[in-house]
């Protein structure tokens, strides 16, 4: 039982952290193309490019990652419960 849950804990941490870390290591392969191409060698245009972006991306998907973290919550207090219970 509590192996599932952490496989399942585990797996719940990876697919909320992909959306935002992929989100960020593609705006920071367009900017360093576009930096690259034009020869501007500013270091702070990726991360404030990548901010305003994993922002956008967490609000956006703030609804989804709540609503997943509540379903893992309840479902891992609902075991403890029938671990008692037994």
């Amino acid at each position: 039982m509590f192996d599932s849950l952490l496989r399942e804990a585990c797996l719940l941490v990876l697919l909320l952290s992909v959306a935002p870390l992929a989100i960020a290591s593609g705006c920071g392969l367009v900017v360093a193309i576009l930096q690259a191409a034009t020869q501007i060698q500013e270091q702070s245009i990726v991360y404030v490019v990548k901010f305003c972006a994993v922002s956008a991306a967490l609000v956006l998907l703030w609804n989804w990652m709540s609503e997943e973290l509540v379903r893992f919550l309840q479902q891992a207090l609902y075991s403890f419960v029938s671990v008692r219970r037994w």
